[in-house]
């Protein structure tokens, strides 16, 4: 009787994959829903979320606006993850830093376009909320991972 051996594919790349993909669905999620919150309440206050950045046709800033511009920067952010996590704790470290910095760093951009000050307002705690939820999440995330190492 004669077998024949398959060859062996190795998990890894998924599991990289996954353990990337777990946060920031994570931060996605929280952060979409309270995007959109902030967005709603705005809106129940009397903001228009009408905008003109410079240079450009004004538009208003609705709720598949505010899904995009919060959904790709968490994507892109998992794909580095996916690539960086091979390098260890202090590449997922430097990465959360870095997601709060980019929210930090990017808060300013709403009052750069034309519109009321309660849009600009909510616009930017939009950036800024986003940056911190991925912090949180990664953060909280290496926390409990060291905490079962430890354990």
């Amino acid at each position: 009787m004669s077998t024949t051996s398959l060859p062996q594919t190795s998990s890894a790349p998924q599991r990289t994959v996954g353990r990337a993909l777990a946060p920031a669905l994570v931060v996605g999620g929280v952060a979409a829903i309270t995007n959109v919150a902030i967005l709603l309440l705005g809106r129940t206050l009397g903001l228009d979320f009408a905008v003109q950045p410079a240079g450009q046709a004004p538009m208003t800033v609705g709720v598949v606006m505010v899904l995009a511009t919060t959904l790709l920067p968490v994507a892109i952010g998992a794909a580095v993850l996916a690539v960086m996590r091979s390098r260890g704790r202090r590449a997922h470290t430097l990465l959360a830093g870095v997601g709060l910095t980019l929210g930090i760093i990017t808060t300013p951009a709403p009052f750069t376009a034309s519109a009321d000050l309660g849009t600009q307002v909510a616009l930017a705690s939009m950036h800024l909320t986003t940056g911190v939820i991925w912090f949180a999440v990664l953060r909280g995330r290496m926390t409990a991972q060291g905490a079962r190492r430890e354990g």
